[in-house]
């Protein structure tokens, strides 16, 4: 009985995790700078991310955060979520998603450092 429910819990959890690697692809795929957060929407404002307002709010604050590494998530959910639905044992998804996280901040903190200093140590 164990094993069944741990196959169930495993299958949900792997599809849940494919589902937010679409969710986040679409949304981001669809991205308008037109959509908000980028301006204020009325209540007959139109939105022009597929996945509506709340795919517009995610697509505009992953961009503006991570900008085009914002994507990486969508591989690692997708990665996740493939390996736990065919049924290899991942551990540490919570740490491997902070690390993931940390890793795309200090790429972009180096990468911005680049291009607008021309070099990261001395002048």
């Amino acid at each position: 009985m164990i094993k069944i429910r741990n196959f169930i819990f495993n299958r949900i959890l792997g599809l849940s995790s494919i589902a937010i690697c679409c969710f986040s692809f679409i949304s981001l795929m669809s991205r308008s700078e037109i959509d908000p957060p980028y301006s204020s929407v009325t209540l007959g404002g139109e939105v022009y991310n597929n996945l509506g307002l709340i795919g517009a709010y995610f697509a505009g604050y992953a961009y503006e955060f991570f900008g085009i590494f914002s994507y990486f998530f969508t591989i690692f959910f997708l990665i996740i979520g493939l390996k736990i639905t065919i049924g290899i044992e991942v551990r540490f998804i919570l740490i491997r998603l902070l690390a993931l996280l940390l890793s795309i901040i200090l790429f972009c903190w180096i990468a911005y450092d680049l291009v607008n200093h021309d070099n990261i140590v001395g002048n």
